[in-house]
């Protein structure tokens, strides 16, 4: 069923925002405007209403949700806060800053990844304030953007985006920084930035003094373990494979190129003159560039050019937020030494599936060649045992080793809930046995290139995340336990 859309003018306001409330109280989902950008909002104290945000977005179960409030009594209902830190908060909030802050057993594992702590944000929007009043409970709002895509900062792209996933959106035009909230560690000193954003550093800094700086607040790392929103995963993506020069004048060398020509720049106003390719003129100031950097995002997707390219910017003010946004967001950075760094994992798949073949190859090599009297049922043992160390091999190019694997897994155990569950088992299984199933499958008919081609679809299907492809794959595991069986039998 479509979204319902809600108009904001003077005469639909107050009853725009009375049906936002009702659907709120009744367990639904509303996307709705903040000074930042949008949120896809729940009852926080609903488990059951924030796993409709997480299917909405496809977000990943171990990526906790920010509890926004519109009083200090809310607050102190949802998390643990002393007096002299509630007593800065009130200089604060309203305003586009979240605290992390250990969290009170009225808030549901499901909106912190089962952790002990919850993000607590007071926007300052007339809109989503008068919202969380009306609804009587603090709402649980991440950011209303399908995962790792550029976030909402216009009604038009949330009705885009998010018209079948939800149940009200509305419909307030533009934002008013268009980049997400500012993140702060509350829970110990000193306070740790996890997250850059529209709260500078500098205005952290006059109020909590010494500020730690996150290594991956500065968007070249992720965090092995999300925290808060925006640490772990790729975000704030556009579809199209966006290029990152950090130095200015290569930058401007590039773009005034013929090399240039099947990108698209997004640059400020100062360089758009050097452009011979297509531009999208970001702004003059830094907080134009902000407001404007999601949009623009949106807009190279829709551009005839094959790939984006975008210079960096001072990292002052909220200059800090709007490079961790790009940097998050780039296929590939090329810094000002000349080296360079690419987020893509597309690479690693290429490289599992040349492995998967070689290995299957050499394997059936061994047995002809080597091991002729091995039964089948031993030449799969030994192929699980090859095929579970390639994969091995790739989540420690991805998690950085066997220690942090464990702890990614062990991790999403701590969740409650159905999603949670599924979440683990299908990265079980995603990660070690979907070659080896489609080998057990075709085992008894004992011929080896069915071994080979299997490898390589393992290899393959081990890129794949739909619904669908999970449910094959776990038939798969079924069918190839009996054929086993047999095989023992």
């Amino acid at each position: 069923m479509p979204a319902l859309i809600l108009k904001i003018d003077k005469e639909d306001l107050e009853e725009s925002i009375d049906t936002a409330a009702n659907i709120i109280k009744n367990g639904g989902t509303v996307v709705f405007p903040t000074e930042t950008v949008y949120g896809l909002g729940a009852n926080a104290y609903n488990a059951d209403a924030c796993l409709k945000i997480f299917k909405a977005k496809n977000r990943p179960a171990d990526n906790p949700l920010i509890v926004t409030v519109s009083n200090f009594d809310m607050v102190k209902d949802v998390a643990y806060i002393d007096d002299d830190r509630l007593k800065i908060m009130k200089k604060v909030w309203p305003g586009p800053l979240t605290l992390l802050l250990k969290k009170k057993k009225i808030i549901p594992d499901i909106v912190t990844s089962g952790m002990d702590t919850v993000c607590v944000r007071f926007p300052d929007n007339k809109i989503a304030l008068s919202l969380i009043e009306k609804s009587g409970v603090p709402i649980a709002a991440p950011s209303a953007n399908l995962a790792t895509k550029p976030s909402i900062v216009d009604s038009k792209d949330a009705t885009e985006d998010l018209m079948d996933r939800v149940d009200a959106i509305i419909d307030a035009g533009r934002v008013k920084y268009g980049v997400e909230s500012t993140i702060l560690d509350a829970t110990k000193k000193p306070y740790e930035l996890l997250r850059p954003g529209a709260f500078s550093v500098e205005d952290l800094k006059n109020l909590f003094g010494e500020i730690k700086i996150n290594e991956a607040a500065e968007g070249y790392k992720e965090s092995k373990i999300a925290l808060t929103p925006g640490m772990k995963y790729r975000h704030y993506a556009p579809s199209k494979e966006l290029f990152l020069i950090e130095d200015e004048n290569e930058f401007r060398k590039f773009i005034s190129s013929e090399e240039s020509k099947s990108f698209t720049a997004l640059c400020s106003s100062e360089n758009a003159k050097y452009a011979k390719c297509d531009k999208i003129i970001l702004g003059s100031d830094i907080y134009e560039i902000a407001h404007n950097l999601f949009y623009a995002f949106r807009k190279l997707d829709k551009d005839k050019n094959k790939y984006g390219v975008i210079q960096s910017f001072p990292e002052n003010s909220i200059g800090f937020g709007v490079m961790n946004r790009i940097r998050k967001a780039s296929y590939l950075i090329v810094f000002k030494d000349g080296g360079k760094h690419s987020f893509d994992g597309k690479k690693y798949i290429y490289l599992l599936v040349v492995v998967s073949f070689i290995i299957a190859l050499g394997s059936v090599l061994m047995k002809y060649l080597f091991m002729s009297n091995l039964n089948e049922f031993t030449y799969i043992i030994l192929m699980e045992l090859f095929i579970s160390l390639n994969y091995m091999v790739y989540m420690t190019k991805r998690y950085g080793g066997i220690k942090e694997i464990y702890s990614n897994l062990t991790h999403n155990f701590r969740n409650i809930g159905t999603i949670s569950l599924f979440t683990v088992a299908y990265r079980i299984t995603y990660y070690f046995s979907a070659s080896l199933m489609l080998i057990s499958v075709v085992a008894p008919f004992r011929n080896s290139i069915y071994v080979v081609i299997t490898t390589l679809a393992g290899g393959i299907v081990f890129k794949e995340s739909g619904l669908w492809r999970r449910l094959i794959l776990v038939a798969i595991m079924i069918a190839a336990v009996y054929y086993i069986s047999i095989s023992v039998g």
